[in-house]
């Protein structure tokens, strides 16, 4: 019977216990130094509650408008801020009395595209003047209308709209104003297909594909939750999540935003925090609500990611920038402890324990027994996101 140990200079390095992390602990952004620090930092925020110049009263849409700058939309000061993303006022423009600006984008000309959910349109703005330069949508459950529009989404184009009472997701020609291309999700069919939605709030588009976040659709739509569906810019179902990574549905899912690494970043508007996904919906982490052992975030809102970094707009009434590196283990190496692995090559079992280890860097090899004290040992955690530096 051959017992495998190898250790290299893993024991000098880890030492040599046979016991495991407590399954109740936070698992989540272990790393150790800047510039996460083990948990992913609030780097800065700005914006107080008012109505004055960097005052906000309860906003909903963030996105960058340009390299330097950023628009929020400042939802019941009916009105849209421009900001440096440094933080500082520049200018604003007004929606329009009770017109609840929600969503909002911008394109590559450096116009801006807001949704006005009181108002149930969407209309584009000239962000030097304010000047409205096109609208589409209005009031109603007709094809071409909208009920309470949310996020806004922008490709090739084409203007995508959260049509939230009308549970569907309503595409326009962003180059004419006025003209509609089609709708995805029939009017008030809901269920638990993928393209029967509950409110749907958030909406973004990456590597060619729409991700509508379904905010109250998981568990076939009796608000026991919401998921996120994908789909291919033509319509077509690609794949779809619920499960918020720790056996529960994700808690009244708002905004999503993606990285340079290809995460994904869905916020829990019912659940004050944001989790990280891979673009198929396995869990990485999250971030917010109680992770430092305080209140860090209130009920998040829409959001954006750029280069390590994530902008997001809470119920604080104010922006904030998040560093949400999340640290991973590569295996180094395996040791079998009592035997259960024996006649596997080393190959096999360092196979094994990359195939299951946990954030924490220990698993039973997935061919071994539950019961086994066989675990793997780790080199220095590494940042899934190579494009952001340790």
């Amino acid at each position: 019977m051959r017992k495998l140990m190898i250790v290299c200079m893993a024991l000098a390095l880890f030492g040599c216990s046979r016991s495991r992390p407590d399954a109740n602990e936070e698992k989540d952004f272990r790393a150790i130094g800047e510039p996460c620090n083990g948990i992913p930092r609030l780097i800065h925020s700005y914006g107080t509650s008012g109505n004055g110049n960097l005052q906000f009263a309860t906003p909903h849409g963030v996105a960058p408008l340009g390299t330097d700058q950023l628009v929020v939309a400042d939802t019941n000061n009916q009105r849209v801020q421009v900001l440096t993303k440094a933080g500082a006022y520049s200018s604003q423009w007004a929606t329009g009395a009770g017109t609840g600006p929600r969503g909002i984008t911008s394109d590559s000309d450096g116009k801006v595209f807001v949704s006005l959910s009181t108002a149930n349109v969407v209309k584009k703005y000239n962000p030097a003047n304010g000047n409205e330069l096109a609208s589409w949508g209005s009031a109603g459950a007709g094809a071409t209308q909208l009920q309470s529009p949310y996020a806004v989404a922008l490709f090739n184009n084409i203007l995508y709209v959260a049509d939230v009472q009308n549970d569907r997701v309503q595409k326009y020609d962003a180059t004419q104003s006025g003209q509609h291309i089609g709708t995805l999700g029939p009017t008030f069919m809901r269920g638990d297909t993928p393209d029967q939605f509950v409110h749907p709030h958030g909406l973004g588009i990456f590597n060619s594909e729409l991700y509508v976040v379904d905010t109250f659709g998981a568990g076939g739509g009796l608000n026991q939750g919401g998921r996120v569906v994908v789909f291919n810019l033509d319509g077509t179902y690609q794949r779809m999540w619920s499960d918020n990574g720790e056996g529960a549905f994700l808690a009244e899912p708002y905004g999503i935003a993606f990285d340079a690494g290809s995460n994904v970043y869905v916020g829990e508007h019912g659940g004050s925090r944001v989790r990280k996904f891979t673009t198929t919906g396995l869990y990485l982490g999250k971030f917010g609500r109680n992770e430092l052992g305080q209140m860090q975030m209130l009920a998040p809102r829409f959001m954006f990611a750029e280069g390590c970094t994530v902008t997001l707009v809470d119920g604080f009434d104010r922006v904030a920038i998040w560093h949400p590196c999340a640290f991973y283990p590569t295996v180094m190496a395996c040791v079998d402890v009592d035997g259960g692995m024996q006649g596997r090559t080393d190959q096999q079992i360092t196979d094994d324990c990359a195939a299951v280890v946990n954030g924490y860097g220990y698993a039973a090899a997935s061919n071994d027994s539950l019961a086994c004290n066989d675990f793997c040992v780790v080199n220095t955690k590494v940042s899934r996101n190579a494009n952001c530096p340790l």
